[in-house]
């Protein structure tokens, strides 16, 4: 195994589009669904997009990395993921259009400035105010996640995301779960503006 994370992929991942192989080196997704997922999970999809794109990219490339690692400690591996995204566009010959060191790094300042504010929440300091800044921080994740996402739907061929764009019984799970977080979230925001 070629220990290089940008190593071209020697072998192919593939999802099943209508009988026919579509093969996807990273998670290719429909930019709503991607949205409805990380909103209706207060962000936490983005743990779980970051881990399928390194599990596919491992496949495709054979190269040994950790995606549950990478995924829980995704603030060290965003630029390294968006790089390998780029690779992969320019040899397949797919030219994608997005800033991507702007990109990452713009993700990984929000999700440590979420990440303080949630702690800082926990702790009751700065409230509400760490509250609205953790949401804001949510709010501009998914606009970044989402510019992301349409860059790894190009470098697969599949700008639109078409190949995965309906929603499964587990997304409808998470999504119904999520509300239930959304309610007491809601929940505590009342209770918090009542004392």
């Amino acid at each position: 195994m070629d220990a290089n994370i940008y190593a071209p992929p020697k072998a192919c991942v593939a999802d099943v589009e209508g009988g026919k192989e579509v093969a996807h080196p990273f998670y290719v997704v429909a930019p709503r669904k991607f949205l409805a997922l990380f909103v209706a999970t207060l962000g936490f999809y983005l743990v779980f997009w970051f881990y399928l794109n390194w599990r596919r990219y491992k496949t495709a490339t054979g190269v040994s990395v950790l995606p549950a690692v990478r995924a829980v400690f995704s603030v060290f591996f965003v630029h390294a993921l968006f790089r390998a995204v780029d690779l992969t566009a320019e040899l397949r010959g797919v030219r994608v259009q997005w800033d991507r060191r702007s990109i990452a790094t713009q993700m990984v300042v929000f999700l440590i400035l979420g990440n303080m504010m949630d702690r800082m929440s926990a702790k009751g300091l700065w409230l509400p105010y760490s509250d609205v800044f953790s949401f804001l921080c949510l709010a501009v994740l998914a606009f970044l996640g989402v510019k992301a996402q349409a860059a790894i739907n190009g470098a697969c061929g599949d700008p639109s995301g078409r190949s995965n764009a309906t929603f499964s019984k587990a997304n409808i799970f998470w999504i119904v779960a999520g509300c239930f977080m959304w309610v007491l979230v809601i929940i505590g925001f009342v209770e918090l503006a009542l004392h």
